[in-house]
């Protein structure tokens, strides 16, 4: 889900529920003022989701992930990936969209070591 708060999110914040929101993607923007003389004020826009319990590596990763694509996307997408190198279809266009979403996947959890600082 796409979010926007006036100050800088953290990447992790416990809500006082036993849940954590995740958040990713944090972008400054530059929102116009929607009057006359109004200044323009800094806004940031990040991705999130809400995280049941302690958040752990591999829950971050999976919601990052299930944010983009479900589980039947996914699994959709792996059989399409796997007719396509069987030679059951023959849109070649498939295997570029499965690549790109092993790059996503791989990206997905870069990011996640990074924020939880772990190697």
């Amino acid at each position: 889900m796409k979010a926007f708060y006036d100050k800088r999110p953290s990447a992790l914040e416990a809500v006082g529920n036993g849940n954590y929101l995740y958040r990713w993607d944090i972008k400054e923007e530059n929102v116009p003022g929607m009057e006359a003389g109004e200044s323009d004020r800094t806004q940031y826009s990040c991705k999130e989701i809400t995280i049941e319990g302690k958040p752990d590596y591999g829950k971050l990763v999976s919601g990052v992930i299930r944010e983009s694509y479900s589980a039947d996307e996914e699994m959709a997408l792996v059989n399409k990936y796997n007719s396509y190198k069987q030679g059951v279809i023959t849109d070649s266009s498939i295997e570029d969209e499965y690549l790109s979403f092993l790059v996503f996947v791989k990206e997905a959890k870069a990011m996640v070591k990074e924020d939880l600082g772990i190697e």
